[in-house]
């Protein structure tokens, strides 16, 4: 997922630990690390836990690392809304779909590097949300994760998209 100020990749990993899953957000920064970084992530996650369980003692209180959150640099580009056109570009050639650059598209780019480098393979069942996309699409990499998803679902095989 694309990380800015950390707080939608800091609440899934708090709601998928309170929920008992061994999920793991992969965060790709579309700021500098200044900003989105996995130290800033663990603090702000410590925070909240703690936050919750004062005001509801039924929740658990959870603690973060560092090392809970994998925070990846390589399609951010330098600044804050420098595109990842290639990424944007396929999808609207592939599917018709118009992304937001700054932060879909950077996601984009980076599912599409896994696929191609065989990533997620391998790492059992389950859906992987990787976009911010308009309309009611899930992913499936072929040869990877298996599909949910109702139609239409999204299929990437490497670089390439197809819908099914």
């Amino acid at each position: 997922m694309a990380m800015g100020t950390i707080g939608t990749a800091v609440g899934l990993a708090l709601g998928f630990k309170a929920a008992g899953l061994r999920t793991r957000v992969v965060a790709d920064r579309v700021v500098g690390e200044e900003v989105a970084n996995a130290e800033k992530a663990a603090r702000l996650f410590n925070e909240v836990s703690r936050m919750l369980s004062s005001l509801d003692p039924g929740f658990p209180r959870l603690e973060a690392s560092p090392s809970d959150f994998e925070v990846r640099s390589e399609f951010y580009g330098g600044c804050y809304a420098l595109f990842t056109k290639e990424a944007v570009r396929f999808m609207y050639e592939a599917e018709g779909i118009k992304l937001e650059a700054t932060y879909t598209g950077k996601a984009l780019a980076a599912l599409i590097n896994d696929a191609d480098g065989g990533a997620t393979r391998g790492q059992g069942g389950g859906l992987l949300e990787h976009l911010q996309l308009k309309g009611p699409f899930k992913l499936r990499l072929e040869g990877g994760l298996p599909s949910t998803a109702s139609e239409p679902t999204l299929l990437l095989r490497g670089a390439r998209a197809a819908t099914r």
